[in-house]
């Protein structure tokens, strides 16, 4: 991953948090259904290339994720 695309992954990654309006994460998870369903709604609305970077980068943490 190139220092310009963990750059785009973390910026929209801060978007889709930020539109929960929850400022910690005990906010982010008290409401979590509904922080869900904002987070979702979200993601739907990044345009192409922001959604491939973002599946990218997470299947790319997951296949780590199984290697331990």
């Amino acid at each position: 991953m190139t220092p310009k695309q963990r750059e785009e992954f973390f910026d929209t990654l801060y978007e889709i948090l930020t539109a929960t309006k929850a400022e910690t994460m005990p906010q982010l998870t008290a409401k979590w259904f509904s922080n869900a369903t904002t987070m979702i709604k979200t993601y739907k609305k990044l345009d192409p290339e922001s959604k491939k970077i973002m599946n990218k980068t997470i299947n790319a943490l997951f296949k780590i994720g199984n290697k331990r």
